[in-house]
């Protein structure tokens, strides 16, 4: 990932995992965008993950299960499209030529 997708990213999430100052220094939105794309991109361990950064594996866990969801907020509208008749189709045609298999709906719907 470049920088300029990171910094596009980041963008785009920081509204959904930004935290309001406490009593303590929040981890902030940079800090947790990194921590999860690290854990995704490399599959390190949550608990690897909080030692690299020095926070807590529950902590860490929560960061993750709150940022994955808001990447997925964030890049749903523009990166998965609403499923048309046409693509349905499409993908029967392609799981059958794959397969062999005809009625790829059905035979995903009770795998």
């Amino acid at each position: 990932m470049t920088e300029p997708q990171l910094k596009l990213l980041l963008k785009l999430v920081t509204p959904l995992i930004l935290h309001d100052p406490t009593h303590i220094q929040p981890i902030t939105a940079e800090e947790r965008l990194v921590l999860t794309l690290r854990i995704l991109a490399t599959g390190i361990s949550q608990t690897a993950g909080a030692h690299s950064f020095a926070i807590c594996q529950t902590t860490v866990g929560n960061i993750f299960k709150e940022t994955t969801k808001a990447i997925y907020t964030a890049l749903k509208d523009a990166y998965i499209g609403e499923p048309s008749k046409d693509r349905w189709q499409q993908n029967t045609e392609s799981f059958e030529a794959m397969w062999n298999f005809p009625n790829c709906i059905e035979a995903e719907e009770w795998r």
